[in-house]
């Protein structure tokens, strides 16, 4: 035991194993924190989980120094706890694309002033470029700041600051001034695009150009709405107490107000019904109005009440234990019961 050589052995092999315990612990964290990157979509901007991911797993050199992983035990760095911006911006495109995810559409206007409805290629935002097709299948792409075509860079302006500053205080100038804080005029023309680009949404033709203005975005409720139900109606209910529970009940909703300094007006949609997990589904989108509430177009509403009478219509089915009697169907599924009556939330 007080032999040299099998001290140093010994030695090794601990820190072999300590080493590769530590390894196999930030392989597996890490994969588990990677299967959840998906939870980060939800109104988390990509320019946040950025700074928030240098917070979490980054240190410094000291003043001045390159930002370099935090280092854990055994010269092992800390494990990728965030995605990085452009992991994100992949999750999220990918996403869009996933089977259970209902379609979506876009609509414009046509110069005549009718209603045109673009849907969305599926497969097309995997591709890095989101594509839209209309009844006469014509394609366009939704317009952003970094589509391919978008080759002009960014040149800042010598003249961009104040002529006349005095102890910060801007005078005499056309810059904004908001509580005190100024902000210079943008006057690159390349940046002014990008930033008209950001406050609305068009589509254009597949090689740039002949922009139109996006004034909605509509959802695919039945499929959303079934979905819904599928995924939260309780485990092990049965035919039959689904028959003995209430009639389900529809309730329409809308609202508007400013999100992100734009008027956005939305009409949803929820089912009511005693073997749901929370006694009801979600709001389900069927339309987002890119205006106030009082500048809804009447081929908007008009489309709005459609959805509603098919909704009213169709036949939704809920997933029953196996072997308990459903109806319509090998699968375990159960045909629900709508109350005729259409409940509408809201305020006269």
């Amino acid at each position: 035991m007080g032999d040299h050589v099998h001290k140093m052995a010994v030695r090794n092999v601990t820190r072999r194993r300590s080493i590769g315990a530590i390894r196999d612990w930030r392989k597996k964290g890490g994969d588990v924190l990677r299967a959840r990157w998906g939870q980060l979509l939800d109104s988390h901007a990509a320019g946040q989980i950025q700074r928030l991911r240098k917070w979490l797993e980054h240190g410094t050199r000291g003043p001045g120094g390159r930002a370099t992983r935090l280092r854990l035990a055994r010269g092992v760095t800390q494990m990728r706890m965030l995605p990085t911006r452009e992991q994100l911006r992949t999750e999220r495109r990918v996403l869009l694309d996933a089977d259970d995810v209902p379609g979506h559409f876009l609509f414009t206007t046509t110069p005549l002033g009718r209603l045109e409805r673009w849907d969305y290629v599926r497969g097309s935002s995997s591709e890095g470029l989101r594509r839209y097709q209309n009844k006469f299948a014509a394609e366009r792409r939704l317009k952003s700041h970094n589509n391919k075509h978008w080759d002009a860079h960014h040149r800042p302006d010598a003249g961009d600051e104040s002529e006349h500053e005095d102890g910060g205080v801007y005078v005499n100038n056309s810059d904004a001034e908001t509580e005190g804080c100024y902000a210079p005029l943008e006057t690159d023309p390349v940046r002014i695009e990008e930033l008209l680009l950001n406050a609305d949404s068009f589509v254009e033709d597949m090689d740039g150009g002949n922009e139109t203005k996006v004034v909605a975005v509509g959802f695919d409720a039945l499929a959303a709405l079934q979905s819904a139900i599928n995924h939260a109606v309780k485990e092990g209910t049965t035919a039959a107490e689904v028959e003995g529970d209430p009639p389900m009940v529809m309730t329409f909703a809308a609202d508007g107000g400013t999100v992100r300094r734009k008027e956005i007006t939305a009409f949803t949609v929820s089912l009511s019904l005693p073997c749901l997990e929370n006694g009801r589904t979600d709001l389900t989108p069927i339309v987002y109005c890119l205006s106030g509430e009082k500048r809804v177009g009447r081929d908007i509403a008009s489309y709005i009440n459609g959805v509603l009478v098919d909704l009213l219509s169709h036949s939704f089915t809920v997933p029953v234990a196996a072997g308990q009697g459903a109806d319509d169907d090998a699968l375990g599924r159960h045909r629900l019961v709508l109350h005729p009556t259409l409940q509408v939330c809201g305020t006269l």
